[in-house]
């Protein structure tokens, strides 16, 4: 799940600054900042930004994580405040995740950036860890509401007082690094691909802060008054009364301020009864009001509920699950209204529609040659059953003349086709195995894909069983044949 609250984390380096490498500042380190600030009214660069973020949260199946991921060192988190880092089959992480999280110098990339616009070449130097460094790492979970402290006229924003946000980031909840973990060398696809992961119970536990801290309740309580200003929201009907002037003479329009210094509560409250003086002190009301609104103060505050996520990420277990998840969407959308339809692309689809409808025409293709070789040689094996029949016609003499009957003559030629069958799809079988062992060292060695041509047991003794009945059908006319031949006329044939 996605929330609008920001997980604000930082890493104090070396040289005891304290560095945020979430959300990621390195874009701006680079001086991107601006630019990449334009786009981010678009959902779209939106989900795309939060995606350069080298912290993500790890899906809940934990069997299906199990299954994509082989620990390296330590374990699976299992708490809120503890993360796993994530490497590629090489045990490697990219420069951007090494920038954010500190690992390399971060005033180090504005540089690198400066020499790739300019088309200049690049190098970069490769940096090893040990799994103990790794480990070692550290975070401080910043509360998005403890950047605020209470001042005279409303909360105010501390983020610019270095020594504030010190203090506040040294009693923040440490994030331990508890395991490193690499994709499964029979995995087809991870969930993640790099960075840290973290449990959505990290920000759940953040969302339960926000929600808790005095400035939210303070603000959730007063509705109409923005925290920050102590003044009404922009979009809150205010009126002010005679008291509430007096109160505040000194904030009233100077030309007004002498004349109201010197009247009562009840002179003023008989003057508001002429429209002109009423407007009047309308207008000064709304002069006061706050230009935020309530929506943005929460907003601001990083306030989310945790029943009500920004966005859901769905992994599919397989291309069946993906198009049950399609057709439930289907549904959903014949019934909801137009603006509450979800509308989506499916990429995947898209592309396996093309992959499937070439596949296919392979397919038709090979079928055909099968239904030709099969009609072949189901024509040959009739054939040689036939030379059988006419090369053993004095043994039938002989069968018949002893006592066998039609079907017994019958019975020995079936048992014959079948089993030329059986042997036929035995060896078929064998030398198919013998091939997937080539095919597969093949495949695995330009896609690094193990197992990719098989053949299951079930599909073995299927195949076996057709060939047995192709031969056995193919033989029934000539063993027919050879059971309805004339004892006397077989005996006599040399």
């Amino acid at each position: 799940y996605d929330y609008a609250t920001p997980l604000t984390i930082y890493r104090e380096l070396p040289s005891g600054e304290m560095l945020q490498v979430n959300p990621s500042t390195t874009l701006d380190t680079a001086g991107f900042g601006e630019m990449m600030s334009m786009y981010s009214a678009s959902s779209l660069m939106t989900s795309s930004m939060a995606r350069m973020n080298v912290f993500q949260p790890l899906i809940d199946n934990e069997e299906l994580l199990a299954s994509q991921y082989d620990v390296l060192a330590g374990r699976m988190p299992r708490q809120y405040d503890e993360a796993v880092l994530i490497v590629n089959s090489r045990n490697e992480i990219s420069d951007y995740a090494l920038y954010t999280l500190g690992l390399k110098d971060p005033a180090e990339i504005k540089g690198v950036m400066e020499k790739l616009m300019a088309g200049q070449s690049i190098t970069s130097e490769d940096k090893t860890f040990t799994y103990d460094e790794i480990l070692a790492l550290r975070f401080r979970l910043l509360v998005n509401t403890d950047v605020y402290r209470r001042g005279e006229s409303g909360w105010e924003d501390m983020r610019g007082d270095v020594e504030y946000m010190k203090q506040t980031l040294e009693g923040a909840t440490e994030i331990r690094i508890v395991g490193i973990l690499r994709p499964a060398e029979d995995a087809v696809a991870t969930s993640h691909t790099g960075g840290v992961g973290y449990l959505n119970a990290l920000m759940q536990t953040l969302l339960e802060r926000v929600n808790e801290s005095e400035i939210v309740r303070e603000q959730l309580q007063n509705p109409e008054i923005d925290v920050f200003t102590g003044r009404p929201f922009a979009d809150a009907k205010v009126t002010l009364s005679a008291k509430d002037i007096l109160d505040n003479v000194d904030q009233a329009p100077e030309q007004y301020r002498e004349m109201l210094g010197k009247m009562t509560e009840e002179q003023l409250d008989k003057l508001l009864s002429n429209p002109v003086f009423a407007g009047q002190a309308q207008r000064m009301a709304d002069a006061e009001k706050s230009s935020a609104t309530l929506e943005e103060n929460l907003t601001r505050l990083g306030v989310s509920d945790p029943a009500s996520p920004n966005a859901i990420q769905i992994y599919p277990r397989d291309f069946e699950s993906k198009e049950k998840i399609t057709a439930l969407i289907a549904d959903y959308n014949a019934q909801a209204s137009e603006e509450d339809q979800i509308k989506y692309t499916d990429y995947v689809g898209l592309m396996m529609s093309s992959v499937t409808t070439v596949v296919n025409a392979i397919s038709y293709v090979l079928i055909a040659f099968v239904a030709i070789s099969l009609v072949v040689s189901s024509i040959m094996i009739g054939i040689i059953t036939y030379i059988s029949v006419l090369e053993r016609t004095k043994e039938i003499g002989i069968l018949r003349a002893i006592g066998a009957s039609k079907r017994d003559v019958s019975r020995v030629f079936n048992a014959e086709t079948l089993i030329i069958g059986f042997a036929a799809g035995a060896l078929g079988i064998a030398v198919t195995l013998l091939c997937n062992l080539g095919i597969n060292a093949i495949i695995y060695s330009l896609t690094s894909i193990r197992n990719a041509a098989g053949l299951p047991a079930v599909a073995a003794l299927a195949l076996v069983g057709i060939s047995m009945a192709l031969t056995f059908i193919a033989g029934l006319i000539p063993s027919r044949m050879a059971a309805k031949k004339d004892p006397v006329v077989a005996l006599r044939t040399e």
